[in-house]
């Protein structure tokens, strides 16, 4: 079968006025065999995915996917606004 890859992306700020949001991952050609909740993580373009449709991640928060492709993408931080 096709391999399945989890990626999780955290906010281990631990101050409450520590939420960053437009936060843009490196992410290559991303595609999934299975469906990746754009609401949590969607392609915008080559190599620019978007985090959370924008929003702020909350402190200590957690995005959690699964994707399943035959090879996992190297995914990486590019930006974000800080508080």
């Amino acid at each position: 079968g096709i391999p399945h890859f989890v990626v999780q992306i955290v906010n281990t700020c631990v101050s409450k006025h520590c939420e960053p949001s437009d936060i843009h991952l490196h992410c290559g050609w991303f595609a999934s065999v299975r469906l990746v909740n754009p609401k949590a993580f969607k392609r915008l373009s080559f190599d620019d995915c978007l985090v959370n449709g924008g929003l702020p991640l909350k402190s200590a928060h957690t995005i959690r996917f699964t994707y399943a492709n035959s090879f996992m993408y190297p995914i990486q931080f590019k930006s974000a606004i800080f508080c």
